[in-house]
């Protein structure tokens, strides 16, 4: 089974900064739960997921009319990632936020990379 040339091919660092984008949400979530006792913790964690998936949804994914060219959509994504590694930090979950925020710009500065190639 031959591919079409006009598919998009997804590459190991595509497949990484996907699971990037999803643990954002995930450690957002995490670290307002760190930062905020009772019940509120999850409601303004939902929240603030929220607002970072409406950011990435309107200037960053794929399919959005108002996403930012390249090399701009870049340093906005290493701005969003950097400041969900801070609030990991500032929440008590520093390891955690180092790990995101280093794996999630390296991944996604690979997957241009491979983007560019073909």
């Amino acid at each position: 089974m031959s591919r079409r040339n006009d598919e998009p091919r997804v590459g190991f660092a595509d497949m990484v900064a996907f699971g990037c984008e999803l643990a954002m949400f995930v450690l957002v979530i995490a670290s307002v739960n760190y930062l905020v006792d009772g019940w509120r913790s999850w409601l303004i964690g939902i929240g603030a997921a929220l607002v970072v998936a409406l950011i990435w949804a309107r200037w960053m994914a794929p399919t959005s009319s108002h996403r930012l060219t390249d090399p701009r959509r870049y340093v906005a994504q290493a701005l969003l990632f950097g400041s969900v590694g801070v609030l990991a930090g500032v929440s008590g979950l520093l390891l955690w936020g180092v790990v995101f925020t280093v794996t999630s710009l390296v991944a996604f500065a690979f997957s241009r990379t491979e983007r560019h190639a073909r």
